[in-house]
């Protein structure tokens, strides 16, 4: 048998490998990494972005199986299973997406670049009202006019 064969049969030493690569493992080991994860997740931003840009105080990346286990201690300490928490989930992420397709649009008119742009401003008024939606804003706008002979019966 080879020696990983050996080392997977050991129950034990399996349990160990797999605390370290567990949340608490982390927050215990390396709590700023595991409290930037934590930020970046309530952000809203997903687990394959966290697991390509943040790298661990050795230079290592972080896998993607890491950043959910974090996820699922800022869902379990955040009430997680609220209707609450999913709302500021889909408002992060709908504040992201406003913003980032604001800022495509704007790169692309700034650029000359001849794209249509009829995409990305439906997308960037969908995730603004979206935002506006979850947090309690208008999602839209009444006008009652009054005609010029009623105006004269007042």
């Amino acid at each position: 048998m080879s020696e990983l064969a050996l080392d997977l049969a050991d129950d034990e030493a399996v349990d160990a490998v797999a605390r370290k690569h567990s949340a608490g493992y982390l927050k215990q080991r390396n709590p700023r990494l595991y409290r930037a994860i934590w930020k970046l997740v309530e952000y809203g931003v997903s687990a394959q972005e966290i697991s390509l840009d943040l790298v661990d105080e050795h230079g290592h990346g972080v896998s993607r199986n890491l950043v959910a286990a974090v996820a699922r201690d800022v869902a379990r300490e955040t009430d997680g299973d609220s209707v609450e928490h999913h709302k500021r989930r889909l408002l992060a992420g709908f504040r992201r997406l406003s913003l980032a397709s604001v800022t495509r649009a704007l790169e692309l008119i700034e650029s000359g670049v001849d794209v249509s742009l009829r995409d990305l401003a439906v997308m960037a008024g969908v995730a603004t009202e979206k935002e506006q939606l979850l947090e309690g804003g208008p999602t839209h706008r009444v006008e009652h006019g009054v005609s010029a002979e009623r105006q004269a019966l007042r």
